[in-house]
């Protein structure tokens, strides 16, 4: 508000004054230069010196109240210009200041990201590994246990095999026994049947032998003496009458009587062992059949067993080839596994690199930002130096007083303008991408064509010790302005040694 105020009333002053005469151009360019500060970053960057530029053109619309032609409401209005163009240069060092902190603040945020985001890539890694690494666990564990299993099984069924041989040697000597069983057994049968034949014999002889014993009797006791044959006729036998031929005939009767009984105890003892005998063979026999059934039993059981064993074996090996199977599985997950583990070692790996290389990126980013920033502000201060202000319509300017650059008349560098000269060149190479136009500047004794060209080659002489301290050439003009544009009184010696002076104009970046 204040500003406004000021402004109103230095337009008030100049429409008063400006209806006698016409303000200089010292004046009118104070007065623009306030406005252009007043209306700008000044009012709130560089309200100090806004103020005292405001003070200084104050005095300077006094004097051109009082006398407006005089040397000193132009000087008055050349130092309220340079504090206003101060306050504006003021306000746009705090400007660039800001933004320098604020692009630090955004590049400190932007690494911070960019580390923070690598941290959690590396993070993410180091998880993957780990997983990867307890997957790899897993399954050599899950292995290690099917290979246990699969040697169990291996086991099993090499004892199983084992197991089925021994039933099958015993299943082949049972049916061996079996058949021996049954040769003997029928071997038993055809000898008991022919001791029975032979038995059977034996009491039929000792029976026709008994009866033709019994005949023959008889025939001797009733056999007349004549030697014709007679029929036998059996006739009741009177006792008185048979009584002497009874006695005759009773030795002869009783020794055909003897062999006969002892036929009749050697036959009962042919028959009693001949029963002994067939009792035996028959106890044999049946001991054969019990063996026989015993070993057909045995025959049936290990046949049994036999095939159970197969059907154990057949189920062993599929048992087996499952395993197999699944070991071949496990193998191929367990390959699997370390390729991806051997891919997380890498990514791990790789993003450690990455994230050092980040960390020595910004390292080294940080330490150029840093150097930047010294360089910056070295820049800055030489600059300040130098007395910089800025004019909007041609950039950022920088005056060299020319009292120390220049003699009176002359276009040759001073000894003691070498020194500032330097300076300047330090200030200029953080902008070596940017134009430059030197104006070289003139006091007001001589004529006008002699100044323009005086002021000609003081801006070559500058443009000159620029190119050779390593600026671009194709980036530097030269420019003659003469004795026109005076910043002080050239009336007075100090006034004129303020006027031979050289502005370096920093323009805009320089296209490739």
């Amino acid at each position: 508000m204040r500003t406004i105020v000021s402004l109103i009333m230095v337009a008030g002053a100049a429409l008063m004054c400006g209806c006698g005469s016409t303000a200089p151009s010292e004046l009118t360019g104070a007065r623009a230069a306030y406005e252009r500060a007043s209306v700008g970053p000044a009012a709130n960057l560089s309200p100090e010196e806004l103020h005292k530029a405001q003070l200084a053109l104050d005095k300077a619309e006094a004097a051109f109240k009082d006398d407006a032609d005089s040397y000193r409401t132009r000087d008055l209005a050349y130092v309220a210009q340079r504090k206003a163009e101060m306050a504006e240069a003021s306000a746009s060092i705090a400007m660039q200041r800001n933004n320098t902190t604020a692009s630090n603040d955004d590049f400190n945020a932007a690494q911070g990201d960019i580390l923070q985001e690598r941290t959690l890539e590396l993070r993410d890694a180091r998880t993957a590994l780990t997983s990867s690494e307890q997957a790899v666990q897993a399954t050599t564990d899950e292995l290690a246990a099917e290979q246990r299993a699969h040697l169990v099984t291996e086991t099993r069924m090499a004892e199983q095999a084992a197991l089925m041989q021994e039933k099958n040697q015993d299943l082949n000597q049972a049916r061996t026994t079996l058949a021996v069983s049954e040769a003997v057994g029928q071997a038993s049968v055809d000898q008991l049947a022919a001791e029975q034949i032979a038995r059977l014999e034996a009491e039929n002889m000792a029976a026709a032998q008994g009866l033709a014993n019994q005949d023959r009797t008889p025939i001797v006791i009733q056999t007349p003496p004549t030697a014709t044959p007679v029929a036998p006729v059996v006739q009741p036998v009177v006792p008185p009458a048979a009584a002497p031929v009874a006695q005759v005939t009773a030795p002869a009767a009783a020794a055909a009587v003897q062999p006969t009984t002892e036929q009749l105890v050697a036959t009962e003892v042919a028959r009693l062992e001949a029963a002994r005998m067939s009792a035996e063979q028959a106890r044999r026999l049946e001991s054969s059949t019990s063996d026989l059934n015993r070993t057909r039993t045995a025959l049936a059981v290990s046949e049994y067993a036999g095939q159970s064993s197969a059907a154990q074996l057949e189920t062993a090996q599929r048992a087996r080839l499952d395993a197999e199977s699944r070991s071949t599985e496990q193998n191929r997950q367990m390959q699997a596994n370390a390729q991806d583990l051997t891919r997380a070692q890498t990514a791990l790996a790789v993003s450690e690199q990455a994230g050092q290389a980040t960390a020595d990126q910004l390292a080294v980013a940080q330490k150029a930002r840093l150097a930047a920033e010294q360089t910056t502000a070295e820049t800055r201060a030489e600059l300040d130096a130098l007395i910089a202000t800025k004019d909007d319509r041609r950039g950022e300017v920088f005056t060299l007083a020319g009292g120390v650059l220049f003699r009176s008349n002359e276009s040759t560098l001073m000894p003691g303008a070498e020194s500032q000269l330097q300076r300047l060149v330090k200030a200029l190479a953080a902008t070596a991408d940017r134009n430059i136009v030197v104006e070289g500047y003139t006091d007001s004794q001589g004529s006008d064509d002699h100044n323009l060209d005086l002021s000609q080659r003081r801006a070559e002489a500058v443009r000159s010790y620029l190119v050779r301290s390593g600026y671009p050439a194709d980036r530097i003009l030269a420019e003659g302005i003469g004795e026109s544009r005076p910043i002080a009184d050239n009336s007075t010696s100090e006034g004129r040694a303020n006027n031979r002076r050289v502005e370096i104009v920093l323009g805009s970046v320089s296209n490739p």
